[in-house]
């Protein structure tokens, strides 16, 4: 599984991607420390891969994931 996200100042957008190319989840977050809570909580045992938008608002992220 690789997740996708977007971030941006009030917004992320996460896209869930199977390592069949498939498409199975996409969906829109608060950037707020309860929303990327929620987000760990949910994938942590899955163990994703992660691709980050390389951006001032990613870079913020990196140590939350």
């Amino acid at each position: 599984m690789i997740i996708g996200l977007d971030v941006h100042k009030d917004l992320v957008y996460v896209t869930r991607m199977e390592n069949d190319e498939k498409i199975t989840e996409q969906y829109e977050m608060k950037n707020s420390e309860e929303s990327w809570n929620k987000f760990v909580s949910k994938y942590i045992l899955e163990m994703p891969e992660i691709a980050l938008e390389a951006s001032t608002s990613g870079k913020h992220k990196i140590n939350i994931l």
